[in-house]
């Protein structure tokens, strides 16, 4: 078992020598450094023996995820940079937090606000597939179904070992840009019974989807329609007795 501490970079070398495996600082602390400042703390990084293996507080107060001030694009922006540069310092895991800036708005729809942060935590999840880094902090706060377009960009297996830890659901269509963009029928068709048995194992947990706007990523949408009949033929009960 490791310990670590919540606390920010500049004491990794004193948290090193108390005996700690590694820290956690937040997310935000580092997304606000300069160029400068943050050369300094990846030097401190590189010239210990511990690294930031996780960060917390993934938004500061003033990027709004509710209300009518949302920027999904900013959002994404943010995000980018961010998870860049925890990702160099040693990030595996970012754990979501941000209370201030999920915080409903006086006057604003509740069920909005869901779906809002249900498509930032889409947005969230696919950056971070990016750099190699889970969003625990989301399946723990509560959410109970995820929507990946990508799920190759996260390891279908990877996917799979979340739900051998917490009982989450995943939407996901046959990847939209890995896969149904190869054109290749088997390859669609291997990927949609991947998802079968690895998320859905004939007990639930997955949701087989269908990505609706096919001219945006220049398919034919004959192509969904391979994964959609392997959906079909292959997610039978009786192909997991």
């Amino acid at each position: 078992m490791k310990i670590g501490v919540c606390t920010g970079v500049e004491n990794i070398k004193k948290m090193e020598d108390i005996g700690f495996d590694y820290i956690e600082p937040s997310v935000v602390s580092i997304a606000k450094m300069n160029d400068e400042e943050f050369n300094a703390a990846m030097n401190l990084v590189d010239g210990s023996n511990i690294k930031c293996e996780a960060f917390n507080v993934l938004f500061p107060g003033n990027i709004r995820l509710t209300g009518p001030e949302v920027d999904e694009g900013g959002i994404k922006d943010y995000l980018e940079r961010a998870f860049a540069r925890v990702s160099r310092l040693g990030a595996k895991v970012i754990v979501f937090g941000s209370g201030g800036a999920r915080k409903i708005p006086d006057g604003w729809s509740r069920e909005e606000a869901w779906k809002q942060l249900v498509r930032i935590a889409r947005i969230a999840g696919d950056v971070a597939a990016e750099y190699g880094l889970t969003i625990p902090g989301l399946i723990e706060s509560g959410i109970d179904l995820l929507q990946f377009d990508q799920p190759t960009l996260h390891g279908i297996d990877t996917l799979a070992s979340y739900q051998e830890k917490a009982k989450i659901t995943f939407w996901c269509p046959v990847d939209i840009q890995r896969t149904l963009q190869t054109r290749d029928e088997e390859k669609i068709r291997a990927e949609a019974r991947e998802l079968l048995d690895k998320l859905w194992k004939g007990r639930g947990g997955f949701i087989a989807g269908y990505y609706s706007d096919n001219a945006s990523i220049g398919l034919d949408p004959k192509w969904q329609e391979y994964a959609c009949d392997e959906f079909v033929k292959r997610g039978r009960m009786e192909n997991y007795v």
